[in-house]
């Protein structure tokens, strides 16, 4: 999914693959690769609801990798 971007900017779950490969990366201690994990899904994300539980949770996470 990550390398059709085509399908990234139309289906939901495929912006989640990147938050989770994100997470992964950060996990594993690669924060370059995380960095663009997270940034991708917010990328695909930034017009979502404010309100949203997951957006919130990966700005955080996002901002910790800082």
């Amino acid at each position: 999914m990550v390398r059709h971007r085509t399908i990234s900017r139309t289906d939901p779950v495929a912006a989640l693959v990147h938050l989770q490969l994100g997470r992964a990366w950060a996990i594993a201690g690669e924060r370059g690769k995380a960095h663009q994990g997270y940034a991708e899904f917010l990328a695909l994300w930034q017009s979502a609801d404010e309100d949203s539980t997951l957006l919130a949770a990966a700005r955080r996470e996002f901002a910790g990798l800082r």
